[in-house]
């Protein structure tokens, strides 16, 4: 095992590490539909989608044959600023109203090596070794089940694959102007850390990608730390 230096074993292990139920995931798919309208109308989110994409692109070693998912796509904000960097993305949502976005938004840039994909997220969505990346950005938050999805990734990622997870850190859920569909109020990295080490990951790193700001109702300004977290599938 290689881990981040300030990497420990909690004493207490949180209830998504324990959760270990099956099923299919779902992603709020009702209001995503309807908030894919505007979803690109916000600059922060689109700011906040090249940070996510040069990140990934600072720490990964992407090549021209690598197959990649993009669990949580959206509108593929990130997607679309990485494709010309791999071989294929797909990109995964369970918004229709998203995937209809990317769609258009891949038919006016003539992108030809994004996939969209409009699926419930399960056990029967992908084979075992399916990709050699998969990298999820501000999803996690809103799935319940987070164990699960990480064991469904390792089983779908080709030995030696990486896996990329951008969220927010533990905040006391003032982020949102609304909390419907919100499911965890950001993340401690650390208990993820130990959730991807528990199921077989290597090589987990943890670092800051970006720090959103954002004013308040109040008048407030805040800052929120975006983690992002790697791991390798081992050989074995």
């Amino acid at each position: 095992m290689s881990v981040h230096s300030y990497y420990t074993v909690p004493e207490t292990v949180p209830e998504f590490v324990l959760n270990n139920s099956t099923g299919q995931v779902f992603m709020q798919e009702n209001r995503f539909d309807k908030a894919s309208l505007n979803w690109d109308d916000v600059p922060e989110r689109v700011e906040m989608a090249k940070h996510f994409a040069t990140a990934i692109e600072d720490i990964i070693p992407l090549a021209s044959n690598m197959q990649v998912m993009d669990f949580g796509c959206g509108t593929g904000n990130v997607a679309t600023r990485l494709a010309s960097l791999v071989g294929t993305i797909t990109a995964v949502d369970s918004s229709a109203g998203m995937i209809n976005v990317l769609e258009k938004k891949l038919t006016e840039s003539k992108i030809k090596n994004i996939k969209p994909l409009l699926t419930e997220f399960n056990e029967d969505s992908f084979q075992k070794d399916s990709f050699d990346l998969i990298y999820t950005c501000m999803t996690f938050h809103h799935i319940d089940n987070i164990e699960h999805v990480l064991r469904l990734f390792y089983k779908m990622l080709t030995p030696c694959g990486y896996l990329v997870l951008i969220d927010m850190e533990k905040e006391d859920g003032s982020f949102h102007d609304d909390n419907t569909g919100v499911v965890h109020f950001g993340f401690d990295p650390e208990l993820l850390n130990y959730t991807l080490d528990e199921i077989g990951f290597t090589d987990i790193y943890s670092r800051t990608a970006y720090t959103r700001v954002k004013t308040l109702p109040s008048g407030i300004s805040r800052e929120y730390p975006i983690f992002l977290i790697t791991g390798m599938k081992s050989i074995a």
